[in-house]
């Protein structure tokens, strides 16, 4: 488990395969009701693989 400081309670990694499925994760998110305000950062570029690879990969190759 991680901690966060500042104004934040949670951080959420999540990928997206387009500018609309990110915000549809997001709409989701929100729609939960719980979850009274967000922000997010996008990463443009990653210079080293990490180890999600793997998971990225399963997920693009499932149907839907």
């Amino acid at each position: 488990m991680k901690s966060t400081s500042g104004s934040s309670d949670l951080m959420a990694r999540l990928a997206a395969r387009s500018n609309s499925d990110l915000q549809r994760v997001l709409d989701a998110i929100i729609a939960t009701r719980t979850v009274q305000r967000s922000s997010s950062v996008l990463v443009l570029n990653t210079h080293f693989q990490g180890r999600t690879l793997p998971l990225l990969e399963a997920a693009a190759n499932l149907p839907g």
